[in-house]
């Protein structure tokens, strides 16, 4: 990472932190919007400067939900057609489709919404953590909106994390 050509500050905590690495990203961050994605994830060309533009364009959003296409043929991730068929009202002032979820390897967040929110709580280590952020940002009046024309790539090793579980259980016990 030292070695790339953009700048990049590399932030390592002494231990696993799972969803609350994000937060410890999000701190640190001297941009208005923070985009997340996971070492199996990336994002399409042109999504982030979309996303920009797109929180550029409406101060209430706080996060952009983008679709996921999974593995190296592009499946539609089941996800996507849930976050489109939210039951929630569409707002004038948003874009996309409001929604109280998402993923977390495929959303943009503005800054301040996120810190205002307080960031992944850390009741969740890993697993669910969006819902709350999402709850939370909600709460504080941001917008949280699933926008189809961002696009996120998702490659999960096919023989799954046998370590996630672990992790998982290890972190409820704290």
């Amino acid at each position: 990472m030292r070695r790339h050509p953009a700048a990049v500050r590399l932030l390592r905590p002494r231990e696993n932190t799972g969803a609350l690495g994000r937060n410890l990203a999000v701190q640190h961050a001297d941009t208005p919007y923070v985009a997340f994605s996971d070492d199996d994830s990336w994002w399409a060309p042109g999504a982030l400067r979309r996303a920009a533009d797109l929180l550029d364009a409406h101060p209430r959003l706080g996060l952009l939900a983008a679709r996921t296409l999974v593995g190296a043929d592009g499946t539609e991730d089941p996800l996507n057609a849930v976050l489109a068929a939210s039951p929630l009202p569409d707002e004038p002032d948003l874009p996309g489709r409001p929604v109280l979820g998402f993923l977390g390897c495929a959303c943009v967040v503005r800054r301040d919404a996120f810190l205002t929110a307080g960031g992944y709580h850390p009741l969740l280590f890993f697993g669910g953590e969006e819902t709350l952020l999402a709850y939370d940002l909600a709460v504080h009046g941001w917008g949280v909106t699933y926008e189809p024309s961002l696009t996120a790539r998702h490659h999960p090793d096919p023989a799954g994390r046998g370590d996630r579980n672990t992790i998982c259980n290890a972190a409820t016990r704290r």
